[in-house]
């Protein structure tokens, strides 16, 4: 039986996460509007302890290839690791340029805009940094 070589010229596969329908859910509801922990507990079938599981699924696995205790994500987006660029790349999003020249057409962009993915990067800080929150979300 032959066995494969790697002879360094073979493509690479782009790495991909694996969205279940919660975070799913989480991403298309941000898609469409900000909103805050408590919107997505009262906007989702999710409790608040479920949230932050979900969400802390999305920080664990977004942000493993951060190295260190910073965990912290800029808004130009060079801190963003390589796994979120590959989601957002896969998904179709262009360059902050090409969004900005689709809505001047009147178009939208075929993958998350730079505003969602901001949004996301604040709610994931938020429950990173402030888990407490969540404990009052069906309350608000």
């Amino acid at each position: 039986m032959d066995h494969p070589t790697n002879t360094g010229n073979e493509t690479r596969p782009v790495p991909t996460i694996h969205l279940d329908a919660a975070e799913m859910a989480i991403l298309l509801l941000l898609g469409r509007r900000p909103a805050t922990l408590a919107d997505l507990a009262h906007s989702t079938w999710l409790d608040p302890s479920q949230l932050y599981l979900v969400l802390g699924r999305l920080v664990h696995r977004w942000l493993a290839e951060q190295s260190g205790a910073h965990y912290g994500l800029t808004r130009s987006g060079m801190l963003l690791s390589s796994k979120i660029r590959a989601v957002v790349d896969a998904m179709g999003e262009g360059q902050g340029s090409d969004d900005e020249k689709r809505a001047r057409r009147g178009e939208s962009p075929p993958g998350p805009t730079r505003d969602t993915l901001e949004r996301v990067e604040d709610l994931l800080k938020e429950a990173y940094w402030n888990p407490a929150h969540l404990s009052g979300a069906s309350s608000a």
